[in-house]
């Protein structure tokens, strides 16, 4: 082949290819979705975290005075970076080291939380979000690149993985 993708005859290619539009730079915080939840649900690690912000109820509402609008769902927007947005289970549960979470479930049930987040957030530390964007004119449905820092720092971009997120 000389280089150039082939394309199935008949490819409508206005499905594959999105209007132009102007990229502009936007901040936006983000606090995990557990602060608020009951410590019923929670592991001990994010116990601890609560019990270590006394004031992260006026931190909250400080979130919401300065982003007001902020979203935590992808829209046509793309986000380069940050965390990873998603509606069910984040790509990082599926790269976690399933021999140890298979080993976790000899543990207490608790235990096996704990286990369970420790090595989702050990994920999170190694992988950042290269780029997550929706997949215009559907709902819910998210696609998103990740790479390891190393890989990202080397400018090895051949190395990141994609993740597609469907709820139905």
């Amino acid at each position: 082949m000389d280089g150039e993708d082939v394309l199935p005859a008949g490819t409508d290619l206005g499905r594959l290819l999105a209007p132009e539009h102007e990229m502009y730079a936007g901040l936006q915080a983000e606090l995990p979705d557990w602060l608020d939840d009951s410590e019923d649900w929670l592991c001990d690690t994010q116990i601890q975290l609560l019990r270590d912000m006394p004031h992260r109820k006026e931190m909250s509402a400080l979130l919401d005075q300065l982003w007001p609008e902020r979203k935590s769902w992808l829209s046509k927007d793309v986000f380069v970076g940050g965390y990873t947005i998603s509606a069910q289970d984040p790509p990082e549960t599926f790269m976690m080291d399933r021999e140890r979470i298979q080993q976790a479930r000899s543990l207490p049930r608790a235990e096996q939380m704990v286990a369970q987040y420790e090595e989702q957030r050990r994920v999170m530390r190694e992988w950042v979000p290269l780029a997550q964007f929706g997949v215009p004119d559907e709902a819910y449905v998210n696609a998103r690149f990740l790479i390891r820092h190393d890989d990202l720092a080397a400018r090895r971009f051949d190395r990141a993985l994609s993740f597609c997120e469907f709820t139905e």
